[in-house]
């Protein structure tokens, strides 16, 4: 019972610090702010995280967690790479849209890892785990034959640096582009590429006048 309180005391600290970020952005993030935001007092935080460093870390590990479960929780059938795909594709392009805060606070952490290098690891990890999940799909597609002619790992950075894009475009700037019809043109691109049909991967680019 007092684990599971001290965790959940834990994780109320936590989700305050990713409302806080969002709204304030991370230089503004205070203990004093925090305690507001948590509805608890700062030697209460202090009770469970001794520094602001580890509140920050503990954040980004979470949002590790919840980008992972929100994207992996959408796949059917794992036995099926198209469907592992598909599924990692439009679940990232979901997620990101129900709780830009992850975004935010992605963004943020971005920036900083440079000069911390417990930011940089966990960061790196980050982008190491996604460009392998991006991968994994396309593996399966090979051995199965449906794939040809492509390399995993690259497309995996192809796939990261083309969600992340859109991801930070979005954020920043939500009124910019229609995102569900920008995303739509991702995923079909993809399967075009992937299953060889070059001559329709530039096809999504014609005008939807519907």
């Amino acid at each position: 019972m007092k684990l599971s309180k001290r965790n959940e005391r834990a994780s109320q600290i936590i989700e305050a610090a990713f409302r806080l970020i969002k709204d304030k952005g991370y230089n503004n993030l205070t203990m004093q702010g925090l305690s507001t935001y948590a509805n608890m007092s700062k030697g209460g935080i202090n009770h469970y995280f001794k520094n602001k460093e580890e509140i920050l870390i503990a954040v980004l590990e979470e949002l590790d967690r919840k980008l992972f479960k929100t994207i992996d929780d959408k796949i059917e059938n794992p036995e099926d790479p198209e469907d592992m795909l598909r599924k990692r594709c439009s679940g990232g392009f979901e997620m990101a849209k129900a709780d830009p805060t992850l975004l935010y606070v992605l963004i943020d952490f971005t920036a900083l890892s440079k000069n911390n290098s417990q930011y940089s690891e966990i960061i790196k990890h980050f982008f190491e785990k996604y460009r392998y999940l991006a991968s994994v799909g396309v593996k399966g597609g090979i051995t199965s034959g449906v794939y040809k002619n492509i390399i995993p790992e690259e497309f995996g950075v192809v796939m990261i640096a083309v969600w992340f894009g859109i991801w930070f475009q979005w954020a920043l700037e939500q009124k910019a582009f229609n995102y569900d019809r920008v995303t739509k043109i991702v995923e079909d691109m993809m399967f075009n590429y992937l299953e060889g049909k070059k001559e329709k991967f530039f096809q999504n680019f014609d005008v939807d006048t519907n």
